[in-house]
């Protein structure tokens, strides 16, 4: 045990730094939580003319998106719906081609379903 309280202080100190540290990350977490609650949310149904743009990556590789664009249209096929579906299709060159499909039938499950099918990184659904 010290003799004197002088040995306490650098003991102090670094208590002290240590809760700055900790206040301060606590803080930081908080901060994040709130902007992203107050982000923009995606929209749980489309509006009546909404239209739902669906794109996908070259960078996947042929194989893979042309393996997304099967499992999308089993999604399409399985809900039938009223909003507009445009693909985008990658063409040579770095363009896409847009074609108009049925429609489907858009939630929030929608896009859980085409996550769960395709994966992160291959598909891109936009509502507009």
């Amino acid at each position: 045990m010290p003799d004197k309280i002088d040995d306490l202080l650098p003991n102090a100190k670094e208590i002290q730094k240590q809760t700055a540290v900790k206040e301060a990350e606590k803080a930081e977490q908080q901060a994040r939580a709130t902007a992203a609650a107050q982000a923009p949310s995606r929209p749980v149904e489309a509006a009546p003319d909404a239209v739902l743009h669906v794109r996908f990556a070259r960078e996947a590789g042929t194989e893979r998106v042309v393996t997304a664009m099967q499992a999308f249209k089993a999604v399409l096929q399985a809900r039938p719906g009223g909003t507009r579906v445009v693909v985008h299709v990658p063409a040579p060159g770095g363009t896409a081609l847009p074609m108009e499909l049925h429609g489907v039938a858009y939630d929030a499950e929608l896009e859980a379903e085409v996550r769960r099918r395709v994966g992160d990184g291959v598909i891109d659904l936009t509502l507009a």
